[in-house]
Formats: C-alpha cells, sequence, structure tokens
C-alpha cells in the first residue's frame, strides 16, 4: 500500500530496520505519542488492535493487516502512561500521569466498528482520604472476571494493588478487594497466585489471593537489577519471566514451582546491544516462547522452552536511534489469533508484524582441562553465524545456547588461559546437541619485547606508552630510560594489537601479531604531537562543578532521545584505537550522565613548536556536541580555549550548535598568541543552572601541524623558501620552493618510521611540484636536498 511504502522509503534512506524471522504487515503512524498496546478479537473474527495514546485510546480495525484503519479514538487526558486489557467484549484502561483522574475507564467494544461507547470510574477506597483516580496498570484475571490494579499515587495504599469484579456490571466495576499497601508496578495472576512486580523493593513477590480477606504472600525474589518492572508466568505457572527497566539489564528467567526457593534460571540480553544501555519494559509468555518490548531494540522473540537455556529466534527492530534511553518499543501483544503480533512505538506508532515461531537449535555442554579434568569456567562461545550470539561458561564448566536457524556452523572456545578450539558442528532446529569438550592450557609465553626510540635523533624515549590490546587483553606499559618495556609476558592464545605512544611524539599502531611477533618490535616515532586517546598521555580534568558528566577516556556509549543522539555511541573514524573523551560514558537515559549545572574542563599536556625555525602552529582536533531538551531554548556550549605558560588564556572556539556527528576542527596559534612554547589546550562542556538541559561533548583526534613558508620554513640555508600546501591534505600534496643557489636539488618524502615514500630530483631551482597521490594516511617529513644535503626540512599530513 502506498503509505507504508513511502514510510518505509524515508527510514531506508537512513539505515534499515534490522530484522530476524519477521516480516512487516503495516505500520500506523500518530500525531501523539504511543505507550502501550493489547488486541481485541470481535465475535465476528475481526481482530482489533488497541493503542495507548498519551491523549486518549485509538481501536484499530486489522481486518486488512496489510492495509490497518483507525476506526475510533477516544480522547483522554494526557497521561504518559496508559495500560489496557479486555475481558468478554469490554475493554478497561487506566491512566498514571500526576493529576490523572480518569479512574478505570470501560469500553463496550460490541459496537465496533462503528463506535466506542464508554464510562469513566472513581473510587473511595474504605478506611481512605484520597480517591481511586488513577493506576499505572491492569490486569484482567480471565478465569474470574476480576480486575487488579497496580501503581498509582502513592498517596493511597502505597500504590498497592486493588480488586474490581467486572462480572455483573462490566462498564461499573466494583471494587472487592484491597492487596498490600506496597507499591507494584505492574501485576499478573494466574489462578490463585497474584505476581506482583514491586519495582521499589526490587522484588517479584508471590501471593496466595484465594481469599481477598486474607491474601499470604508465599514468596519473593529480587530480581537481576533490583527494579522489577514487570512479570508472566507460564500457562502453569512453574516459570516466570521478570523484566527490570535499567539500561542493559535483563529478562530473566524462574523457576517457581517451589514457592519457598525460587531459582533464577536465565538471563536474556539482545547480543547486538550488550552493554549499549538498551532497557527491556514488558514480556509476555505465548506458549514456548516469550514476546519483548524492548524500547531501543524494537520486538525481540526468545524460545522458552528451556527456561535455562534463552535462544532469540525472532525480532523486529522498530527505533532507528541509538541504543538506550526509553525510546522505542513500549509493548507487544503477541495473543492474536492470526499469530499477529502488534508493536507500539513510542515514537512511530503502530507495527502489525508477523513473527516466524521457530524452535531454536540448541548446544550445550561441559567444558574442562584437558590435563586436570577440572572444568573451565569464563569459557566465551560463539557460534559463527549472522545471528550475534554469545555465550559463557560458570563455575561448573557448563554452557548453554543456540541459534534461530539450524545448520553446519564452526562452534569457537575461547578462554584467557586456553588455546582456542573451534569445531564443526551441525545444528537442529528443536533439538539439543550434547557436546562436551575439553580446553589445553596455553602454557606457551613470550616475554613482550618492545623499543620506541625518536625518528630523528635515534635515541631511546622514556616515559613512552604502548598499549598491548588482545581478545582478552588491553593495558598500557610505560617504557624505561631506554626506551624498552618489561615485566609483560604474552600468552599465545590470542592475536594482540600494539600502539606505540608518547607525548611529543606521532602514534604507531601494527594489529595482528601473534604473541612471539611482540618479543621484538621498536619503533622510531616521528616529534609531533597526535593523541587518538588509544593510551593515557597526560590529559587532566580541571574540577568542576557537575557531580555527573565529567570528562572520561574510553569507548564511547551512545544515548539518544528519539532521534537526537547525546552521547557518541563511537569515537572518530579513521583514527587509531575506538576510544575518546566524552562528557559521562555510563550509557542509559540521556539525563543518566550528561554534564549538569556547572563545567567540566579537560586540559592537554604542554606542546610546542618542534622544528629549529619560526612555524605556525595548527591545532587540529574532532568535536562533538549535543544540547536539547529541558525548559526553554538550549543555551549551553562546548568551549576550546588555548593555554599559554604564562596563564595567559584565550577562547578560540565556542560551539553552541549540536553537531550530531564528530566534527573536524582547526586553529592557528599565531592567531591568538605569538607563544610556541608551553601551550595547553582547555576543553570545556557547559550545562546553565536550572534549565535542565541535556548536555553530552566529545573530543578526539587531536594533533598539531606546523605549517611552513616561506617566511616561516626550517630552513638551513636561508636563501630557499619552500610551502607546502594544502597541509593538512585529502589527495595529492603541492610543493612550491626556490633555492636560486642550489646545484642538485631533490625533494624527498619518508613516513613516521623513516622509510623513503618518495623521491624526486628537479630539473629547476625555482618551482612547484604535485605528489603524495599515493600515499595512506598519516604524518610525513618533507625534505629537500641540495646536492645529497638536506638544506630544508618540514612536515605534511595526509588526512
Amino acid at each position: 500500500m502506498t503509505r507504508i511504502l513511502l514510510f518505509l522509503l524515508v527510514l531506508t534512506s537512513t539505515t534499515a530496520f534490522a530484522q530476524l524471522n519477521s516480516t512487516l504487515m503495516d505500520n500506523l503512524p500518530y500525531d501523539s505519542g504511543v505507550n502501550d498496546i493489547w488486541g481485541y478479537v470481535a465475535p465476528d473474527g475481526t481482530e482489533y488492535a488497541i493503542v495507548g495514546l498519551v491523549n486518549g485510546i485509538s481501536f484499530v480495525s486489522l481486518a486488512d493487516p496489510s492495509n490497518v484503519v483507525e476506526v475510533a479514538r477516544i480522547p483522554g487526558e494526557f497521561s504518559q502512561w496508559r495500560d489496557m486489557k479486555t475481558f468478554g467484549t469490554y475493554a478497561y484502561s487506566v491512566a498514571d500521569q500526576r493529576g490523572s483522574t480518569e479512574g478505570i475507564t470501560a469500553f463496550d467494544l460490541s459496537f465496533l466498528p462503528d463506535s466506542v461507547p464508554f464510562t469513566r470510574n472513581t473510587y473511595d477506597i474504605p478506611g481512605e482520604t484520597v480517591r481511586f483516580e488513577r493506576a499505572h496498570n491492569l490486569f484482567i484475571n480471565e478465569e474470574t472476571g476480576i480486575i487488579f490494579t497496580a501503581g498509582g499515587t502513592r498517596d493511597l495504599r502505597d500504590g498497592g494493588i486493588m480488586m474490581f469484579d467486572v462480572n455483573d456490571t462490566p462498564m461499573n466495576p466494583t471494587l472487592v478487594g484491597l492487596g498490600p499497601a506496597i507499591y507494584s508496578h505492574d501485576v499478573t495472576v494466574r489462578k490463585d497466585t497474584m505476581y506482583a512486580s514491586e519495582i521499589y523493593r526490587g522484588d517479584l513477590t508471590l501471593y496466595d489471593v484465594s481469599d481477598f480477606d486474607n491474601i499470604v504472600e508465599m514468596g519473593r525474589v529480587q530480581t537481576p537489577f533490583s527494579f522489577t518492572h514487570n512479570a508472566w508466568s507460564t500457562d502453569d505457572g512453574r516459570y516466570v519471566f521478570t523484566t527490570d527497566e535499567l539500561a542493559n539489564a535483563p529478562v530473566a528467567s524462574y523457576d517457581v514451582s517451589d514457592k519457598n526457593d525460587i531459582k533464577l534460571l536465565d538471563e536474556y540480553r539482545p547480543v547486538n546491544s550488550l552493554n549499549k544501555g538498551a532497557i527491556p519494559h514488558n514480556a509476555h509468555v505465548i506458549g514456548d516462547f516469550v514476546s519483548i518490548s524492548y524500547y531501543t531494540d524494537g520486538l525481540r522473540v526468545v524460545d522458552a522452552s528451556c527456561p535455562d537455556n534463552l535462544v532469540e529466534i525472532a525480532n523486529y527492530d522498530t527505533f532507528l536511534g541509538a541504543d538506550g534511553d526509553f525510546n522505542g518499543a513500549w509493548g507487544a501483544y503477541p495473543y492474536l489469533p492470526s499469530g499477529l503480533t502488534l508493536v507500539s512505538d513510542r515514537q512511530t506508532g503502530l507495527y502489525v508484524v508477523d513473527v516466524d515461531y521457530k524452535s531454536a537449535a540448541k548446544i550445550q555442554g561441559i567444558i574442562t582441562d584437558a590435563d586436570d579434568g577440572f572444568p573451565v569456567n569464563g569459557v566465551e562461545v560463539t557460534i559463527d553465524a549472522a545471528q550475534p550470539n554469545q555465550e559463557m561458561t560458570g563455575v561448573i564448566g557448563e554452557y548453554k545456547t543456540g541459534i534461530a536457524d539450524g545448520g553446519t556452523y564452526s562452534v569457537t572456545f575461547r578462554q584467557a588461559e586456553y588455546l582456542p578450539l573451534t569445531l564443526e558442528v551441525t545444528l537442529v532446529n528443536g533439538e539439543i546437541l550434547q557436546l562436551d569438550t575439553t580446553l589445553q592450557k596455553a602454557n606457551q609465553f613470550f616475554d613482550a619485547g618492545v623499543t620506541l626510540t625518536d625518528a630523528e635523533t635515534g635515541m631511546p624515549i622514556s616515559g613512552g606508552l604502548v598499549n598491548i590490546q588482545g581478545e582478552f587483553t588491553d593495558f598500557d606499559t610505560p617504557t624505561n630510560a631506554s626506551g624498552n618495556i618489561t615485566g609483560v609476558s604474552l600468552r599465545n592464545n590470542q592475536t594482540y594489537t600494539v600502539t606505540f605512544s608518547a607525548w611529543g611524539y606521532q602514534a604507531q599502531q601494527m594489529s595482528n601479531l601473534a604473541a612471539n611477533e611482540v618479543t621484538n618490535l621498536s619503533a622510531a616515532l616521528v616529534p609531533g604531537y597526535q593523541d587518538d586517546f588509544v593510551t593515557d598521555l597526560g590529559w587532566s580534568l580541571v574540577v568542576g562543578t557537575p557531580l555527573d558528566g565529567n570528562w572520561e577516556r574510553g569507548v564511547p556509549v551512545g544515548t539518544s532521545s528519539g532521534s537526537i543522539l547525546a552521547n557518541p555511541g563511537t569515537d572518530v573514524d579513521n583514527d587509531l584505537g575506538d576510544k575518546a573523551y566524552v562528557t559521562g560514558n555510563d550509557g542509559g537515559g540521556v539525563g543518566n550522565d550528561d554534564v549538569d549545572d556547572g563545567t567540566t574542563t579537560l586540559e592537554s599536556p604542554a606542546f610546542g613548536t618542534l622544528l629549529p625555525a619560526n612555524s605556525e602552529l595548527t591545532v587540529h582536533y574532532s568535536y562533538w556536541f549535543s544540547n536539547f531538551g529541558g525548559d526553554g531554548s538550549p543555551d549551553d556550549a562546548l568551549t576550546v580555549s588555548l593555554k599559554t605558560a604564562t596563564g595567559e588564556t584565550f577562547l578560540v572556539k565556542e560551539y553552541t550548535e549540536p553537531t550530531q556527528a564528530w566534527v573536524q576542527d582547526s586553529f592557528k596559534v599565531l592567531d591568538f598568541t605569538t607563544a610556541v612554547d608551553g601551550l595547553q589546550l582547555e576543553v570545556t562542556a557547559s550545562d546553565l543552572p536550572g534549565a535542565g538541559h541535556v548536555v553530552e561533548a566529545g573530543f578526539d583526534r587531536f594533533f598539531v601541524t606546523e605549517e611552513l613558508s616561506t617566511s616561516t620554513s626550517n630552513t638551513i640555508d636561508p636563501s630557499i623558501g619552500v610551502e607546502v600546501y594544502p597541509n593538512p591534505a585529502a589527495g595529492p600534496f603541492t610543493v612550491r620552493y626556490a633555492a636560486p643557489n642550489a646545484s642538485e636539488l631533490t625533494l624527498r618524502i619518508t613516513d613516521a618510521n623513516g622509510r623513503e615514500m618518495s623521491s624526486r630530483t628537479l630539473g629547476a631551482n625555482v618551482g612547484q611540484i604535485q605528489l603524495g597521490e599515493a600515499l595512506p594516511k598519516g604524518f610525513y617529513i618533507v625534505e629537500l636536498l641540495d646536492a645529497g644535503q638536506r638544506v630544508w626540512t618540514g612536515k605534511a599530513v595526509r588526512q
């Protein structure tokens, strides 16, 4: 249909939806924010979606699932939170905004698709002075016709659960019971057992509700992140699945058959967004599967037939923004007879998704030490498949994992102290392959040997930093007075990337090295200032006022609100490593670790000219700035300042416009000061107090170039003038030269290791030449020689 095609064209112009074993049937955008979702089947078999909006409830016909139509909309008070359930030909909803007065709204669905009559019901509660007018969630026990409400104002029985009977007066439910006065964020009931998600206690609590006058606690368990948001049991009541509504929290499975000894069986997280702040919201059990709305990760469907081995078998991502925060999929309703799943996305509306439910292809086993037979803990088990997967053995060496689609795969077992092992296996959907195996200790060690020297003088570099990174390794080691690292032993079970760095030098990197190849490495570092923040070269935090959001070095963890990016999710492309400086890096919600009500300043070590003659210093860097939300127009800033050795400080740049990407910028030192030594860069992110704006900043890929001209070149012969431009250059360089007294001119380019990359004989003493078009990105030394003697030298950068 036209609507969905146009909508998808807009979305795919940016990026594609992620999906596995699922097909989008239709999408219905709304002109307001969206919250929860439920479904209904009319007596004539027509299926409907009941969509919660911030300003009401929408009823959508799925008579044609590929062309869904809104047939009714009931306006309501503004509320970010709504919840709906159905019983017979009736639907019921609650709202939970502060000041909500809708109570329980009853809808008569028997007139669909023509109209939906409704009534609002509020209640006086015995012994209480506050009326029942709002709740956070509700659940209907379809066997008994009892509504259980949860949450709402804590001034009324602390937001505890209440019970209402809809059997006799379905449009006016009757209050019939009061649960414990303990705030419950959500509630479900199976037979006589009530599962209360007591979010602020962090507990899933089970109650016997066979007698409303004598409700008895049967057992409780603290969920993994102690913020129990939702719980749903299997039909037989033996297992329960919970969500904690926090960044990086899992969906957890429990065996509750013994209420006095509830056992945690497994935890599921989407592998593709691990540690990126993804938040689970609601989980619903459908047969052997759990259907999960996972905010920025969309719909996730897990095979839970073995509750101790939860395996994702389908997904559909409705949200295109960064991971983390409370954007995207709020709810998922999987119970329509057609098998379709309804997904509500807070920003982009209703999604009708056809899920291909299939039993996962599973593998499990025990990993032991090949020599002593003891179990091996901490073994990473990875199936080489397009679908991301990850598993790790526990203390008894046991692993359980799987993937959605069966086939022949390589399975790799890795652990920091053992040699990796890869085996080929055939996995079958609906079956479990038992594969026990052993790992051989990686008993061969190699002493790392690395030497850093100055490329111009050949002298050792003391106090440099060598970063050694492998699959299980990431550490910095300083060089001693001889330019060497000592006391580092590497196992022969991983490949390594080695980064050579020192302040005042251009860094180098070597990758894919075996342990025995790191025993005798040397790097001749070219003098210059460059920092991609792979290592800690001494940038310092100037104490500021914010409690959160101070500058820190690390792999950026992205955050976003809707389509607006806050913290970057990666460092700058095409630099060394994957680290940068960012303001706060805890992930989660956009306001979780941003700059708040103050300033935070990052200060560089001192830098200056490295050439013996005068030169123009140009400072280059990449920055990120995000500023939005709060009260009023965003008015915060990211500033870059230059400080001299005498304490003078010059404001170089002030950024107030959000970037939504890394942006490269530069400035000439001479535009602000004639000082050429003892310079420091200060980068300050500020959040003015009171307005509550989100402020995030990033800083990466710092380097300094010395741009030479005829008046400021590094010449040994004062009669010689040379200019290299553009510098830095994305393509070839142009070198303009004048050496009137020369006899035999040669222009030579060498790389950071002193290797000759280009050499040209110049036929005239005055002229210009273009070269460097084939050079890779990096720093280079440009030299002019007369009869083999160097008469001029300079630096050039190829970007």
